[in-house]
């Protein structure tokens, strides 16, 4: 700028004058945002918008943006750089107060940065959705389902795990060992295997909630029916770990159902001590057996040749390859025993 000039009475300035200067560009100023300042039931799954006064730098503004609790931003740009969205990666939390900011580490294309850090929050909607059961195992009206599967239910939030073992309903009844895999999947394993040939029909109230409340949608149903099962011992006689059992007492022993007799004799075996006994087995009146097939066999009668010592434990075994009359194994070996009195008559 040249300046040439005269004083008030006239005389011209000595000289011309020049000045020299720069403008320095304006400081950028966020002038609106989305959701606005204090919202409340701001959808879960909205935007952030954030407008500028100026085209702004990308990345400056990304990483001056922060949120409690945290969002995982995509960020989008438009209007020439000066309105950035953040499209949250996840919904929202229901319920929930978010506290933004940008700081004032912000700055312009110009490389202004914002003169005052901005600050905002907004509060999402409650959460009135109902759960729902959205897939289960063993699926509806399944049949030969195993003995030991657990039973898993699905849901489509995360659940009130009390309210959802309590809404759990069977019949027969079955009971349950909870285990949760995650806060929407509950598996029930059975604490006893299941009955072999049964029909089961499984119920959860409507009364099971979710986190915040909302009852399920609806009380869902499903049935399934189980196949063959390893046999089992139900009841024995003298009963295991029983002191004082007199020396001559038979070994008494109740299956479930019917057993291959061949198979179950070879390998039902008795030990005093670590010797083997001698003795016979007999099965119950109406067991008819052959080499090929067995029918209503389903009681074994150990009786030993000779009485048991005094002061003996009587070990008896049900090897693996005990076999029912469909030739299905027991799980395993099957171990029991008793001890024997320390002299006849108490002397």
């Amino acid at each position: 700028i040249l300046i040439a000039s005269k004083d008030l009475a006239g005389n011209n300035l000595g000289g011309a004058t020049t000045l020299q200067f720069s403008s320095v560009a304006a400081a950028p100023i966020l002038t609106s945002s989305t959701p606005i300042s204090n919202a409340i039931n701001v959808p879960i799954t909205s935007k952030i918008s954030l407008h500028f006064s100026k085209p702004m730098n990308k990345t400056s503004l990304e990483t001056a943006f922060s949120s409690i609790p945290a969002i995982a931003c995509a960020w989008v740009w438009t209007d020439s750089d000066q309105t950035a969205t953040c499209t949250p990666t996840a919904n929202l939390t229901f319920g929930t107060k978010y506290d933004l900011s940008v700081s004032s580490s912000a700055k312009s294309a110009a490389g202004v940065a914002l003169v005052n850090p901005f600050v905002t929050n907004f509060t999402t909607v409650q959460d009135t959705v109902k759960p729902a059961l959205v897939s289960f195992t063993p699926l509806d009206t399944a049949t030969n389902v195993l003995y030991n599967s657990a039973i898993v239910l699905n849901f489509s939030k995360a659940m009130n795990q009390t309210s959802v073992q309590n809404a759990f309903q069977s019949q027969p009844s079955i009971a349950c060992n909870w285990t949760w895999t995650t806060p929407s999947s509950a598996s029930c394993q059975p604490s006893a295997r299941l009955d072999q040939f049964s029909a089961y029909k499984i119920t959860i109230a409507s009364d099971a909630i979710d986190l915040v409340g909302n009852s399920l949608q609806a009380a869902y149903g499903l049935s399934f029916t189980t196949g063959n099962a390893p046999p089992k011992i139900i009841s024995v006689t003298p009963q295991n770990n029983s002191m004082n059992v007199a020396i001559n007492t038979p070994i008494v022993i109740t299956f479930n159902e019917q057993m291959d007799r061949v198979a179950t004799d070879v390998v039902f075996k008795v030990f005093v001590g670590t010797t083997q006994k001698i003795g016979s087995i007999q099965w119950n009146p109406e067991c008819i057996a052959t080499l090929t097939f067995s029918l209503n066999c389903t009681q074994l009668t150990f009786t030993p040749s000779t009485p048991y010592s005094f002061l003996s434990v009587v070990t008896w075994k049900v090897g693996a390859d005990a076999t029912d009359s469909s030739f299905v194994a027991v799980e395993a070996e099957i171990v029991g025993g008793f001890q024997t009195p320390f002299v006849f008559g108490g002397f």
